[in-house]
């Protein structure tokens, strides 16, 4: 954590209590947590000095109005600085400590500070003077640091916010590209079964409409010399027949163990997981119906989120799926884990 910044404490007084306001300004120095600023000691030559004043009057954390019958009744810039300074104390809260009225000499309180309270540095009560304007830098400058800190700890939280927030978001964004293109990597596996097995029997019924216009030609030629068919067209024809539908039947079985493999290896889309995560939960369900109840044929039918994640990312799914012939729900409980990563608890009925 960065070390307290000094109190600054801008001095505004007349240049005939110089001597005293000089005398002021070393005091506060020594303690080394208050930065007085006096115009001879910050200006330099060829600056500005009326801007300088002015940016160092509000920057300060506080004036200290040094009244003296010079500074009262004196026109010119000093009556600015005391303008200025109560223009700014007017900005700040209510129980800010801002504006301390310190009197070298007996005089009159101007009108716009006399709702301050003054102290008086000078003759017997001066050293006590010094001390309760201590106090009251002490108590401006707990209020600085407090609110500083709750500042910064205010910008740590928010940038804290922002950056899971876009943690979160890229990582939302990954998981719906991995579901995404492995959601359409089981549709196109599943359209290209489907095209396979149309192309076959698109192209069994043309084989076996082919084969049904040769025989017929044959029948036809056949009845140009003979009136009857023999036996042996007859159990030829059947043979083909029979070999067209077989091949026909053996296709189908081959596309539907396809289709049944590719819907045992990929469960159903929906879901917060990642492909990676739903595949290894998908292999646990598996795995205990095999052992549980020997059941090898398992058909993930549908996936619902029951449970949102929660302020330590924890969601519920329900998982449905067919185990030969009967349906099931299974109950799964996600966690992350510190380290990176889920773990995944299956609770079957």
């Amino acid at each position: 954590m960065p070390e307290p910044r000094l109190l600054r404490v801008f001095l505004c007084h007349a240049k005939e209590d110089k001597p005293i306001v000089r005398e002021l300004y070393q005091r506060l120095k020594v303690g080394g947590w208050i930065e007085p600023w006096l115009d001879e000691r910050k200006l330099l030559p060829g600056q500005d000095w009326r801007t300088n004043i002015e940016e160092a009057v509000e920057s300060a954390d506080v004036v200290v109005i040094c009244l003296s019958n010079y500074s009262v009744n004196k026109e010119g810039f000093v009556q600015k600085e005391l303008r200025y300074a109560r223009e700014i104390a007017l900005e700040k809260p209510d129980d800010t400590i801002f504006l301390i009225p310190l009197k070298l000499e007996e005089c009159e309180v101007p009108r716009g500070l006399r709702f301050y309270q003054w102290t008086n540095y000078f003759g017997e009560q001066k050293e006590q003077s010094y001390t309760d304007l201590l106090d009251s830098l002490k108590l401006r400058y707990e209020q600085i640091i407090r609110r500083e800190a709750e500042e910064l700890a205010n910008k740590n939280a928010e940038a804290k916010v922002h950056r899971e927030r876009d943690e979160l978001s890229h990582k939302d964004t990954e998981e719906r590209i991995k579901r995404e293109v492995n959601e359409k990597t089981r549709v196109e596996a599943e359209e290209l079964a489907q095209k396979q097995a149309l192309e076959t029997v698109s192209l069994g019924r043309e084989e076996l409409v082919r084969q049904g216009a040769d025989k017929r030609v044959s029948n036809e030629s056949s009845d140009i010399r003979s009136r009857h068919k023999t036996p042996a067209s007859i159990f030829k024809f059947n043979v083909w027949v029979g070999l067209v539908i077989g091949a026909l039947l053996f296709l189908l079985v081959i596309c539907g163990l396809a289709f049944n493999y590719l819907t045992k290896l990929y469960p159903v889309g929906g879901g917060l997981s990642d492909s990676t995560l739903k595949t290894d939960v998908w292999n646990s369900i598996i795995q205990v119906e095999r052992e549980q109840k020997n059941c090898s044929n398992v058909v993930s039918t549908a996936i619902d989120v029951t449970q949102q994640p929660d302020s330590n990312g924890i969601w519920k799914e329900n998982w449905t799926v067919d185990a030969c012939g009967s349906t099931i729900v299974f109950n799964i409980t996600f966690t992350p884990k510190p380290t990176g990563g889920t773990n995944y608890a299956i609770t079957s009925p």
